[in-house]
């Protein structure tokens, strides 16, 4: 098996992993409302209540 075709499967898999990960952590939404709020210091008012959570499907990108 090639270098070049190695490498992008090790790729691959990182960024499932990464995904998953992702996925698990930010499903519960106390946690999704932890990461809104270190994002966004200026909204003090928010709550888990508000917070809707959207999966986008078949994205297209470069560089797969």
């Amino acid at each position: 098996m090639p270098d070049d075709t190695k490498q992008a499967q090790e790729v691959n898999a990182k960024r499932t992993v990464k995904n998953s990960v992702f996925l698990d952590l930010f499903q519960n939404k106390k946690n999704l409302l932890e990461l809104y709020q270190t994002l966004h210091p200026e909204d003090a008012e928010a709550t888990e209540d508000i917070l809707d959570i959207v999966t986008i499907d078949y994205v297209l990108t470069d560089n797969l």
